[in-house]
């Protein structure tokens, strides 16, 4: 089994509330700037985790395993963790439980990290085999900074998703829910089909 949640989230949006304002054809006063820069976040969260499987800006996530991969198809342990919501950055730390129940932080040398391949994923060195692990839950820990670097580099597909669902939140407030927004939008979905990740992670990240 795996779990992902976020310990650092991105510091800017991938659409600017200038850009929202002009997407509402021309929205000029202040006074709601707070409310629309919270659909903007509300926005790009429901693309990123619920449609895209990507982080679209700089954040830190945090990966756990209850072990190291395992193939179950050729019965021998996998060589690749890979990491959840590409684009992959960097990875920050692996830390695992070892056989004697002490926490330890393995050694950037004894791992390779790929973030040219997606999703991203870690390899161990040449002749290096994964360390013993005490067989209890999440066992392996691993902390890595995901998503494109700024606003630029996210595709034009996904930002004008996100301002299409920001603006329906705030043109149908009482809505209340992104849910209930997309099912209003028909060209949401044509707009994000090509740019999700479709890796299986609950095939390999066991």
């Amino acid at each position: 089994m795996w779990s992902l949640r976020q310990t650092l989230a991105p510091t800017v949006e991938p659409v600017t509330l200038e850009e929202l304002k002009d997407h509402l054809r021309g929205v000029s006063t202040a006074d709601e700037d707070a409310l629309l820069q919270s659909y903007l976040c509300v926005a790009r969260e429901a693309v990123e985790v619920e449609e895209v499987s990507r982080a679209l800006l700089t954040q830190t996530l945090e990966l756990r395993l209850d072990g190291w991969p395992w193939s179950h198809r050729v019965g021998i342990y996998s060589r690749g963790i890979r990491l959840p919501r590409p684009p992959l950055q960097s990875v920050s730390s692996i830390a695992y439980i070892d056989a004697n129940g002490a926490t330890q932080t393995l050694d950037a040398a004894l791992y390779t990290v790929d973030p040219y391949v997606e999703p991203g994923r870690i390899v161990p060195a040449y002749g290096v085999a994964w360390p013993n692990l005490r067989a209890v839950h999440a066992c392996v820990t691993v902390t890595y900074v995901a998503g494109w670097t700024d606003r630029g580099k996210v595709p034009e597909r996904i930002r004008h998703a996100i301002k299409l669902l920001a603006g329906e939140l705030y043109e149908n407030r009482e809505a209340a829910t992104a849910e209930a927004a997309l099912a209003r939008i028909p060209t949401y979905e044509h707009l994000l089909i090509s740019t999700r990740c479709v890796y299986d992670f609950g095939r390999d990240c066991r």
